[in-house]
């Protein structure tokens, strides 16, 4: 009980405040559901960034090894025709330098669907901490009506509660007169 009965009062002015261990457990519960979900956001935009530069990182040594083996092609074709290296050799060079394009190639495409794979799983989480923020919302509105306010500018005529005392939905909790000719009265809903 903030107020009294003959107390002056405005439309945000707190009469009393009540308490409800289950909905302060939900708002809690709420709350923890949401940090973890926010948590596992971050952790999962931190996996998605890792592989990313685990495959780039491949992508590197694959570029890596296809400029290598085209150099030695390039070297070793002058040296083919003049018939300094067997065929054989040159064309040897020539698989690698083929499978070495390929590799580079595959790896590009799967970073291109890891974008993507990350991107949607990211969506995905976002859509969870979205949904446990609504969640948290309207468990935390229900923690925030425990709290009754005046409603009207006026006089606060009568508070037939008391501390300590429970409460049923529709109970008259306190009735505030208006500096005019309105009237209303405060309940549990």
């Amino acid at each position: 009980v903030v107020l009294r009965p003959g107390a002056q009062v405005r439309e945000d002015s707190i009469i009393l405040r009540m308490n409800n261990p289950e909905v302060e457990q939900q708002v809690q519960a709420a709350s923890i559901a949401l940090f973890q979900e926010k948590a596992n956001q971050r952790r999962l935009a931190l996996t998605n960034q890792r592989e990313l530069l685990t495959e780039q990182s491949r992508l590197a040594e694959l570029t890596a090894a296809y400029d290598t083996v085209t150099l030695r092609r390039e070297a070793e074709e002058g040296l083919a025709a003049k018939g300094v290296i067997p065929q054989i050799t040159f064309r040897g060079t020539l698989l690698q330098q083929e499978q070495a394009r390929q590799s580079m190639e595959f790896q590009k495409e799967r970073i291109a669907q890891l974008k993507k794979v990350a991107h949607e799983s990211e969506m995905i989480q976002q859509k969870a901490v979205e949904q446990s923020e609504a969640s948290y919302h309207t468990i935390a509105q229900r923690g925030e009506r425990l709290t009754v306010r005046a409603g009207i500018k006026g006089e606060l005529q009568r508070l037939p509660v008391s501390l300590g005392q429970s409460v049923n939905a529709g109970q008259e909790l306190a009735l505030v007169g208006s500096d005019q000719d309105l009237v209303a009265l405060v309940r549990v809903s």
